[in-house]
């Protein structure tokens, strides 16, 4: 087998996918939870709490998405770093796009659609179930053509 076919050619194993997409999401967990320490009180005390639950997710969504993967590994790594990338964003969206407090006191929050969107605690399900439902259609997409 040559070099180039290793890297281009199949799709690499299970245990790969899973080692590779773990360790590119635990970076980007890290980096959130040092952004999160920058700029929060709350995850400067609960920070070990807030790593191993973003750690756990993203260990059910290497597992996952090493079942349905179907990529090229330059293609792998790509398509998780693109969702590693949007959950640092969303960490510095997080903690950085803050609310009107003064209104939110006076019992009538405002909160724009960002806000809402980002401050969700389901967001995080949501970005990891998009990426990992778009793995799986272009899993399907892909076995449908190998059978026309």
């Amino acid at each position: 087998m040559e070099i180039n076919e290793s890297l281009h050619g199949s799709t690499p194993p299970r245990r790969a996918v899973l080692l590779a997409t773990f360790a590119i999401l635990a970076f980007a967990d890290g980096l959130s939870t040092l952004i999160g320490w920058f700029h929060s009180v709350d995850a400067k005390g609960w920070w070990p709490v807030g790593l191993i639950a973003s750690l756990a997710i993203s260990y059910a969504y290497a597992l996952a998405f090493s079942f349905v993967n179907t990529f090229k590994r330059w293609q792998s790594a790509a398509f998780n770093l693109a969702l590693a990338a949007i959950l640092t964003a969303h960490a510095c969206l997080y903690y950085r796009a803050h609310p009107d407090w003064l209104t939110a006191q006076s019992g009538r929050p405002v909160m724009t659609l960002v806000h809402a969107v980002v401050a969700n605690p389901y967001s995080i399900f949501f970005i990891h179930g998009f990426f990992l439902a778009l793995a799986t259609l272009c899993a399907f997409q892909k076995r449908l053509s190998r059978g026309a």
